[in-house]
């Protein structure tokens, strides 16, 4: 069955790759990806190794093979390996005045018929406010509990 993803890499992007994989830098979470494009490229010829053949010789899941394919694919070799930090979020949709937002909010009394304020309804509250578009209640106990 073919591959909905599949990598065909130029001859300077393999050797790329290849000088990358050499480097002490390397975590071995980029040397993994970093060998199932290698092992996932088509190359001159064609051929390329299934993603259960991959994930038997890398010790991994065949689910990662074909996320770190697809990442390849529609990004890039170097973001499929480089790729960000995780939990390093660019963009974050928490920022410091949302945050002061839900902890004045925390502080004032609630809602008629409610005693006080529980996650939940802190949470909706922000959102009917428009604040932010969505939050989870445990994002707000995050922030309640950073403020103490």
């Amino acid at each position: 069955m073919p591959k909905y993803y599949s990598i065909t890499l130029k001859k300077s992007e393999r050797n790329q790759i290849q000088k990358l994989l050499k480097q002490t830098k390397f975590n071995k979470g980029q040397k993994t990806r970093a060998n199932i494009i290698l092992k996932a490229d088509k190359g001159k010829f064609g051929e390329a190794m299934s993603d259960k053949e991959i994930a038997k010789t890398e010790n991994i899941s065949a689910r990662t093979v074909e996320r770190t394919r697809r990442k390849c694919v529609e990004e890039g070799w170097e973001k499929a390996i480089l790729g960000n930090k995780r939990g390093k979020n660019i963009n974050p949709k928490i920022t410091p005045e949302v945050k002061s937002y839900v902890l004045a909010l925390s502080y004032g009394y609630p809602p008629k018929g409610y005693d006080k304020w529980s996650l939940r309804l802190l949470a909706q509250k922000v959102v009917e406010m428009k604040y932010v578009e969505s939050i989870s209640y445990e994002t707000i106990r995050q922030i309640l509990n950073a403020a103490n």
